[in-house]
């Protein structure tokens, strides 16, 4: 329909004329026989043109046609089709109908321009989502080539590097770059939600991720998730303290051809998400447990989401624990960082 009014409205004005002028004589000779048959004023047909040429046509055209129907009413109220008319109140009426019509110009024209500068914001607002989607495509697509950049540099002065422990901390360094890069493709994926990152899909994909790597093949992951969306600035801190735990049980938890699995969970509570990483592994030692560097690592993480972490480590596996507000940042959430919320936690 507004497609249509925006055509109406593009039309020459001769050509608007033309068609409002015939609107009003049709009216005008299809009341004839009416009248006849059934004699009354003739105002609601001429009304109704009135107020659809100046929908299509503009205020000027639609006073345009309350003028010309205002004349061409007079011949009903006296025989002859007589211009002229007799009697006061048929010409007080003629009258009354003009003004009401022509006061009801500007409405309609209002309202019809209203729609139209609804519908040209709409466009603009459309056409500007279209070229920031564009840009953001390629704005995702530079990021990622500029992952396998540095991947690809790392791994060179890796393999030129004697030192083993040096080797070590450039693959690790590898190794958490190539989360970031997978994480960065989930956030890519479900980007265009404007409600948040499913946490469901972003946390079943990164699980199948890590599970596709070498490193991963060993111990199947198992991985469930309530569906609730996610902040951006959520999903990249939470991403990087699964795949840290993760690894950390694929390094420790399992000896040498044995089998095992880790499970990854995220739930809702009464607080806000719960994410659980647990395995069925040798446990920690209280020297690991107190002082490794990917534990310190996942609070510091945990400290970004304004959360706490929990371990609990036995003989029978490992259970971490992490708990967060993700609606911390609405207005009116009640949220302290520091706070340590009531956890769970599965043995």
């Amino acid at each position: 329909m507004l497609t249509l009014l925006r055509a109406t409205r593009s039309t020459p004005l001769g050509l608007r004329a033309v068609i409002s002028s015939c609107a009003v004589a049709s009216a005008y000779l299809f009341q004839i026989p009416v009248e006849i048959e059934v004699p009354g004023e003739p105002f609601l047909l001429f009304f109704v043109i009135v107020i659809a040429c100046t929908l299509a046509f503009g205020q000027r055209f639609g006073l345009l046609t309350a003028i010309l129907s205002s004349v061409l009413s007079l011949p009903f109220f006296d025989p002859g089709n007589s211009l002229e008319v007799s009697r006061a109140i048929d010409l007080e009426k003629v009258e009354l109908y003009f003004l009401f019509s022509a006061a009801m110009v500007p409405v309609a024209g209002a309202f019809a321009d209203a729609l139209l500068s609804a519908y040209a914001e709409t466009e603009v607002l459309a056409r500007r989502e279209r070229e920031k989607s564009l840009l953001l495509t390629e704005l995702s697509h530079r990021v990622a080539n500029n992952f396998s950049v540095i991947s690809a540099f790392m791994r060179q002065k890796a393999s030129g590097t004697s030192d083993p422990n040096a080797k070590a901390s450039i693959d690790q360094a590898i190794m958490q770059l190539s989360v970031m890069a997978r994480i960065h493709g989930r956030l890519s994926v479900s980007g265009d939600d404007q409600r948040g990152i499913d946490s469901r899909s972003f946390l079943e994909g990164l699980c199948e991720d890590i599970s596709s790597s070498a490193s991963a093949c060993a111990w199947p992951i198992k991985c469930l998730s309530v569906s609730y969306p996610l902040h951006a600035s959520d999903a990249v801190p939470l991403g990087l303290i699964i795949n840290e735990l993760i690894t950390n049980a694929q390094k420790y938890a399992f000896s040498a051809g044995r089998p095992g699995v880790i499970e990854v969970a995220l739930e809702k509570t009464t607080e806000g998400l719960q994410l659980t990483v647990s395995d069925n592994g040798l446990g920690l030692s209280d020297k690991v447990h107190g002082s490794g560097l990917g534990h310190r690592l996942v609070r510091a993480l945990a400290h970004q989401l304004g959360g706490c972490v929990q371990i609990k480590s036995s003989a029978l596996g490992t259970c971490v624990i992490l708990a967060f507000n993700p609606d911390r940042r609405h207005p009116g959430a009640t949220c302290d960082p520091g706070s340590k919320p009531k956890l769970s936690v599965v043995t």
